[in-house]
């Protein structure tokens, strides 16, 4: 398959919008999620993902999935990683107060409540943070991010970030979700690893889990100045921490002279200009248009 990527990448993500669109009209008595609502969500999130994604990698050639980043980090990245992982969790938390603040009906709760004992958590762990986590990385950090690197790499990591918010459908938590895209496309190209962006997100997806909605209960007994201040010195000492770590690992890549390059073949001068084609290419725009119509009807 030799289509573009600005007509490629977006009719993916029209076929996964709509195939999770439609899921949400299946009756809950013929999928079970009365009865286990949160391994049916993973199954469905699994199937209509993964199957779509293969699908479009074998489309692409045998070669394809190597400019996906499918291989282990280093010892070395772990401190980075941990980095940012406090970066997207805390600066998640506050985009997701702020928002809560400009708009108070909105709901911006990620925690859940039913984690019954040591058994349910990790079950919980399990369809709401690894599966997930697994599954939108495979697809956004790997084939939506190679397949917009052509346009150039600001292209690829906004675009990937965009798209990775707009597939969970929410206004509200729109900014939270591109705030973190943003994130795991840095933890993908500092570690050129794939699996420490899945492992960054699954982290995250359990603190959620389990710390989600414990902003809005500090912010109640603590004060909102005194939280509020507290949370951006947070968010600022991970983000000077993070940093700190990606350049002393970029700084090692060139100590070793390692391969700088990018998997996919990008076109020169592709900054800004990619960034606009990308936007503006008629397919995207027609999945911008869908994103509002399911996300206004609330899925």
């Amino acid at each position: 398959m030799k289509a573009k990527a600005v007509i490629a990448a977006p009719i993916l993500l029209l076929v996964i919008f709509l195939c999770n669109f439609g899921s949400s009209f299946i009756p809950p008595e013929i999928i079970g999620t009365e009865n286990d609502p949160y391994i049916v969500a993973s199954l469905i999130q699994l199937f209509i993902l993964v199957i779509p994604t293969l699908i479009f990698c074998r489309l692409r050639g045998g070669k394809y999935m190597k400019r996906l980043r499918f291989k282990g980090f280093r010892s070395g990245h772990t401190a980075f990683m941990f980095f940012a992982l406090l970066l997207m969790f805390f600066g998640s938390c506050g985009i997701n107060y702020l928002m809560h603040i400009l708009f108070p009906d909105a709901n911006v709760s990620s925690g859940y409540d039913n984690a019954d004992g040591f058994a349910g958590g990790l079950y919980l762990v399990l369809t709401m943070a690894v599966i997930p986590a697994i599954t939108e990385e495979f697809l956004f950090r790997g084939v939506i991010l190679a397949e917009y690197e052509t346009e150039g790499v600001p292209s690829a990591v906004l675009l990937s970030s965009i798209t990775f918010a707009m597939l969970h459908f929410s206004f509200a938590k729109l900014p939270a979700y591109i705030f973190c895209g943003l994130i795991l496309a840095v933890v993908l190209y500092t570690t050129r690893s794939i699996f420490a962006a899945m492992l960054v997100h699954m982290l995250n997806n359990t603190a959620t889990i389990f710390f989600g909605d414990l902003i809005f209960r500090a912010v109640s007994s603590q004060g909102v100045v005194l939280f509020c201040l507290i949370l951006v010195l947070f968010i600022l000492l991970s983000a000077i921490l993070m940093f700190g770590e990606c350049e002393r690992i970029y700084a090692s890549y060139g100590v070793l002279n390692e391969d700088s390059s990018y998997t996919g073949k990008r076109k020169k001068g592709r900054g800004m200009a990619g960034i606009i084609h990308s936007i503006f290419a008629p397919i995207f725009m027609l999945l911008v248009i869908l994103y509002i119509v399911i996300a206004a009807i609330g899925i």
